[in-house]
């Protein structure tokens, strides 16, 4: 019976026909993991935004997604970020799409509007970057250095402090193992 009701709550998604468009602030694809999640959760996944779409999952995507989505008739499929899928797992649900709603009209397309430091001069492109922590003097930090060995802080991190990709990336080294 048990094993019944944990089929059932996977398919969370069967209704759900879903485009995902994810890429990497560089512009690399990054949507293979959230495919896997959606697939785990019974959605059926489109290799392109169609009028059969209910879902297209977005986050720095190509420009061609959002020329496609804006020829489509209506109704138009929700246009929802990554911490949408991310949420569906982790609450093993269906949740609200109000609440992950992107607008495709001021989106960041991926490599568009970037701004390349390695062309800047070199004292120039220091000024944009924050040192690390070896680069920080311990007597100029007030005695703030690195303390991360003096088990005066707890390692811990909760999971409500991480972006929805890193949440998305432990969830699924949880859920399928480690990757080989």
């Amino acid at each position: 019976m048990g094993s019944a009701k944990k089929a059932d709550s996977l398919k969370i998604l069967k209704d759900c026909v879903i485009f995902v468009d994810v890429r990497a602030d560089d512009g690399e694809e990054a949507g293979s993991l959230f495919v896997e999640m959606l697939e785990s959760l019974g959605a059926k996944i489109l290799t392109r935004v169609g009028q059969t779409c209910t879902h297209v999952i977005f986050k720095n995507g190509l420009m061609s997604t959002t020329s496609r989505y804006r020829l489509l008739r209506e109704p138009k499929p929700s246009v929802v970020g990554i911490a949408w899928v991310v949420d569906c797992v982790e609450q093993r649900r269906r949740v609200e799409e109000a609440p992950y709603l992107i607008d495709l009209t001021e989106v960041n397309v991926a490599g568009t509007n970037k701004r390349r430091r390695s062309m800047l001069p070199k004292l120039m492109s220091e000024a944009f970057t924050e040192p690390t922590p070896t680069e920080i003097d311990p007597d100029e930090a007030g005695g703030e250095a690195d303390v991360s060995m003096d088990g005066s802080q707890s390692s811990i991190t909760l999971d409500d402090d991480l972006t929805p990709l890193e949440r998305a990336r432990r969830r699924r080294s949880m859920i399928f193992g480690p990757t080989a």
